[in-house]
């Protein structure tokens, strides 16, 4: 600690790297609080002696497999009350949620927005911080392409060849498709391509299909 006064880690890595000492930073930051479940935080808040929570209410809490059903079963076995019960909630509170409700002063909004070109974080400011927001990245798209574009794919979901994972036939040749066709731009202006999922089977689908679409000369 005199070596190193400032670390960073995930909420589940603390236990592996630092003891579980109350007070021991004089400030712990907890970032992503959004998306940040209370359970996971609380070792965390034990650990400092002060408390910055940073977040968006406006995003999407964290995802868990608990059941409300099975989450009443551990609230009533510990004698939590219905309004314990909401305040602490794994299921549809996040740290962020709970902080709101122990800080009387008003949260600092932070305005300054570096990461997105405009096309992308306008549709934010615009729906849901009412303009408010100073856009610092100047970034535009190249020439004949939007910032965003919505595809609609009618497709349904299903368990990978391991049952661990999620793939979306129809959507993963959707997806290579679009990147047949678009190659041919990207290439003329010295792009690259990069595709996100969430599903490490939906992944290698994908990967899959432009492998076998190189080797039929699809990308000439």
């Amino acid at each position: 600690m005199p070596v190193l006064p400032v670390w960073a880690v995930t909420n589940l890595s603390v236990r592996n790297n630092l003891p579980l000492h109350p007070g021991l930073f004089d400030l712990v930051v907890i970032d992503e609080a959004s998306q940040c479940d209370i359970a996971s935080a609380l070792p965390l808040l034990v650990r400092g002696a002060r408390a910055l929570v940073i977040g968006d209410a406006k995003q999407l809490i964290h995802i868990t497999s608990l059941r409300k059903n099975r989450e009443q079963r551990i609230a009533e076995r510990w004698g939590l009350t219905e309004e314990q019960k909401g305040t602490f909630s794994y299921v549809s509170r996040s740290c962020y949620d709970l902080a709101s409700t122990r800080v009387k002063a008003s949260p600092i909004f932070l305005d300054m927005h570096f990461r997105c070109p405009p096309g992308i974080i306008g549709f934010a400011d615009t729906n849901f911080y009412g303009g408010k927001m100073e856009w610092c990245n100047n970034l535009r798209p190249p020439d004949g392409m939007r910032t965003v574009n919505w595809v609609d794919v009618k497709g349904a979901s299903e368990r990978g060849s391991s049952g661990n994972s999620w793939i979306n036939q129809e959507e993963a040749r959707a997806v290579a498709q679009l990147v047949v066709q678009r190659l041919p731009i990207y290439r003329e202006q010295g792009l690259t391509v990069g595709i996100v999922t969430p599903f490490r089977a939906q992944a290698q689908l994908i990967q899959g299909i432009l492998s076998r679409l190189a080797d039929e000369d699809e990308f000439s």
